[in-house]
C-alpha cells in the first residue's frame, strides 16, 4: 500500500487473511496511520510488516495471532505508539526495527514471548518501554538470546521491562537514561551493558 494523507485501517480489516504475506506502507508526506482493534488478527502467514515515513499508532490485538512474522519495521516516523499487549506471543518474529524522528512509546507486555527474538533497535528522541516487555514466563531454554541497542536522548526502561528474559546484550546511547525497578531481574544470560552519553544529537535515522 503507498499513499500520502491521512491512513485509517479500520477494526478487523484484515482479520483471518490467512493468505496476507507482506505489508508496506510509505507516505511522502508523514501522514498519519492508524491500526484499528484486531485490524491483522489471525493473518497467520504474515511474514514482514514495514512503515515509512509515517506517525503510527497501534491499536489492541492488531497483530493477534501472526505467527509467522519474522521482522518489523517502522522508520522515518514522527511518532510510534504501540498500546499494551501488542506482539505478544509472536513465535517467529526476529527482527525489530523503530525509528522515529519523535517519541517511541512501547506499552505494557509487547513483545514479550518472543522464543525467536534476536535483535532490537529503537531510535528517537524519546524512547520509553513500559512493564513487562520483552519478559518471559514460559521456559527460557526454548527461548534464543538476544540484544538490543536504544538511541534517544531520554529512554526509560519501567519495572520488569526485561524481566526473566534472554536478553544478552544491551547498548544505550543518551544523555539521561532511567532504569526503574528490577528492569533488568532474573536475565541471567546478559553479560553486555554498555551505555554511552552523547551531548549532541542531530537526524536520528
Amino acid at each position: 500500500i503507498t499513499e500520502s494523507g491521512k491512513i485509517i485501517i479500520g477494526e478487523s480489516e484484515f482479520i483471518n487473511c490467512t493468505s496476507l504475506l507482506s505489508i508496506t506502507i510509505k507516505s511522502d508526506n508523514k501522514s498519519q496511520v492508524i491500526f484499528g482493534n484486531n485490524c491483522f488478527s489471525g493473518a497467520v502467514n504474515l511474514i514482514d510488516f514495514n512503515l515509512e515515513k509515517c506517525e503510527v499508532t497501534i491499536n489492541n490485538n492488531c497483530f493477534e495471532s501472526c505467527k509467522s512474522l519474522k521482522k518489523l519495521s517502522i522508520i522515518e516516523m514522527s511518532k510510534i505508539s504501540i498500546a499494551e499487549n501488542q506482539l505478544v506471543g509472536l513465535d517467529s518474529l526476529q527482527n525489530v526495527v523503530l525509528k522515529s524522528k519523535s517519541e517511541i512509546n512501547i506499552g505494557q507486555n509487547c513483545f514479550s514471548e518472543s522464543p525467536k527474538l534476536e535483535t532490537v533497535e529503537f531510535i528517537g528522541s524519546e524512547i520509553s518501554i513500559a512493564s513487562n516487555c520483552f519478559t518471559q514466563k514460559v521456559d527460557k531454554n526454548d527461548h534464543k538470546p538476544f540484544k538490543i541497542s536504544m538511541t534517544a536522548p531520554n529512554v526509560e526502561l519501567f519495572d520488569n521491562s526485561f524481566h526473566n528474559s534472554n536478553i544478552k546484550e544491551v547498548e544505550i546511547n543518551g544523555q539521561t537514561v532511567s532504569l526503574f525497578n528490577e528492569c533488568f531481574s532474573a536475565c541471567s544470560l546478559l553479560d553486555s551493558f554498555k551505555r554511552f552519553i552523547f551531548s549532541r544529537f542531530g537526524n536520528n535515522t
